[in-house]
């Protein structure tokens, strides 16, 4: 299978804080992914400006509340499913799919949930997790127990599919987020 948008679910550019800035009042929304509290001025402002055509990474929703929230595709507990429920429902109309393709190693046991990027897959047996909505292995290093998590281009078409599903208003990616799987 090869990854393809659902025509009646919208994509929202990705853009920089200094692309979103020369955006116009009205239009479409545009995903600014952006993490740094230190840039929290600049993007209030633009937050005032845009409101709700803004979409913001998740830890922005309560400082700015008039801001598009974008909740990742990327989880390494509990079942993505719940997880897109309880978005929507918080955030029900602003509610928008951030499409983060994940490959990353968790020694086992993991209590911050945090993994490190792989670049490369081994060829241990790998599972199809139901509830995490993407691809799995468990291997042993040194004594200790790690886990891999990944995507695929069927994983993310699925994870795009259920935030549909769950009533996200759409859906927002890097340009290149296929490279990485």
């Amino acid at each position: 299978m090869v990854f393809s948008p659902i025509p009646d679910f919208p994509r929202a550019p990705v853009l920089s804080l200094e692309e979103a800035a020369q955006l116009p009042r009205t239009g479409g929304p545009a995903a600014l992914p952006v993490r740094d509290r230190a840039l929290e001025d600049a993007v209030a402002a633009l937050s005032v400006k845009l409101g709700s055509r803004l979409l913001l990474p998740e830890a922005w929703s309560r400082l700015l509340p008039q801001a598009g929230v974008l909740v990742s595709s990327a989880i390494s507990g509990g079942t993505l499913k719940e997880r897109f429920q309880e978005a929507a429902r918080a955030y029900s109309h602003r509610c928008w799919l951030f499409l983060e393709p994940m490959r990353m190693e968790f020694p086992l046991p993991c209590p911050t949930g945090t993994g490190t990027p792989v670049s490369a897959l081994s060829g241990h047996t790998s599972f199809y997790s139901d509830a995490l909505c993407c691809y799995y292995s468990h291997f042993i290093r040194e004594n200790q127990g790690f886990m891999i998590l990944w995507d695929t281009e069927e994983t993310m078409a699925a994870k795009l599919e259920l935030a549909r599903a769950c009533g996200f208003s759409g859906w927002a990616a890097p340009e290149n987020f296929l490279q990485y799987l």
